[in-house]
């Protein structure tokens, strides 16, 4: 049997290490995944309450414009 055909991590120092490289590198994958979804969450939470607000303006102006209409027919 060839030297090549040896497992490397026996003989490479470098290579011992890619196991914790690749682990490391799956566990900021994992996290950069996570902050994702929670940043998307948030974003989806943030819209949502910006259209109940803008519901609730609209609402409001309507309220102003009828209260204003009532006002005026009041004055006549």
């Amino acid at each position: 049997m060839s030297d090549k055909n040896r497992n490397t991590t026996q003989t490479d120092p470098e290579a011992a290490r890619l196991p914790a490289t690749f682990q490391g590198l799956t566990a900021i994958i994992t996290q950069l995944s996570i902050d994702v979804a929670n940043e998307r969450g948030a974003r989806a939470v943030a819209e949502s309450k910006n259209a109940v607000l803008q519901q609730r303006i609209e609402e409001m102006e309507k309220e102003r414009e009828s209260s204003g209409r009532e006002k005026q027919g009041a004055k006549s």
